[in-house]
């Protein structure tokens, strides 16, 4: 098989032929032409062959048409290569809006479930695969239903964006935080034991704590308790199982006071 790009250059050479023998109908043809490079090849190398393709027919033009025709086909032609890219700037800002709507939450910019779940099951598959650890952490906003009923809901959505903005600074650029649901957050950590997840997890807790939220000029203490599972704990491997321990840990936090992390097994378990 010919490789397109090749192709590309025998549909400007046979551009040039056109516009050579047959004047100003042979032009038509570079327009179709510039059009399949962009639906074909990538787009860096369309818009090579799209410029060599108008100072070819450019040429080929002044030759046949004479300079003033051929500057027109010039412009022409050059419109068209502009416009070709005006349109796929667009449509490539529309196409990354939608897949940002696709993974993000919308009330804290964090990713939402079902990326973090699609995110679990690739990084689950590639530690069991490689061989390496994988952590998970689990946090709740203590006491938000309390914020709720006191300051209204609105007061509510300020504490949960309080949290999505400040956690992301304790964490790598390779680790996945999501909005789990309601005042519910996770973490993905790779290559991370248990112990490596309690630390990171008492970080974005007492980073928390010490910086309140803020609504409508008042500050909202906040502060998280949250659970760790690892890997590497051994049992059951699955991710199932692997949020089950990380979530029986988050409630023993909750049973235990609040505003701690749990990342362990019951003495005795």
């Amino acid at each position: 098989l010919i490789p397109f790009w090749t192709l590309g250059y025998l549909m400007v050479g046979g551009s040039c032929a056109s516009v050579l023998q047959q004047g100003l109908n042979g032009v038509l043809w570079a327009y179709p032409a510039v059009f399949m490079f962009f639906f074909v090849l990538p787009r860096g190398l369309a818009m090579a062959l799209g410029l060599v393709l108008l100072l070819s027919v450019t040429a080929a033009s002044t030759v046949s048409l004479g300079l003033p025709l051929a500057s027109r086909i010039f412009m022409s032609l050059g419109f068209v290569l502009i416009m070709i890219n005006v349109v796929l700037n667009v449509v490539g800002d529309l196409q990354r809006a939608l897949v940002a709507q696709a993974i993000t939450d919308p009330l804290t910019g964090a990713y939402n479930r079902r990326h973090f779940e699609e995110r679990q099951r690739e990084e689950l598959a590639y530690a069991l695969r490689h061989q390496t650890d994988l952590s998970l952490i689990m946090l709740d906003i203590d006491h938000f239903k309390r914020v709720n009923d006191t300051w209204g809901h609105p007061a509510g959505d300020a504490v949960i964006r309080h949290v999505a903005q400040v956690t992301p600074a304790q964490l790598r650029s390779e680790d996945v935080f999501a909005r789990y649901g309601g005042e519910e957050f996770v973490v993905l950590l790779r290559a991370t034991d248990l112990k490596g997840a309690v630390r990171v997890a008492e970080r974005i807790r007492s980073s928390i704590e010490a910086l309140s939220a803020r609504f409508e000029g008042r500050a909202l203490p906040a502060t998280v308790s949250g659970g760790c599972a690892s890997l590497s704990e051994g049992g059951e491997r699955s991710g199932a199982a692997w949020m089950r321990r990380a979530d029986e840990r988050l409630y023993r936090a909750k049973d235990s006071g609040r505003n701690r992390i749990v990342g362990g097994p019951r003495p005795g378990d």
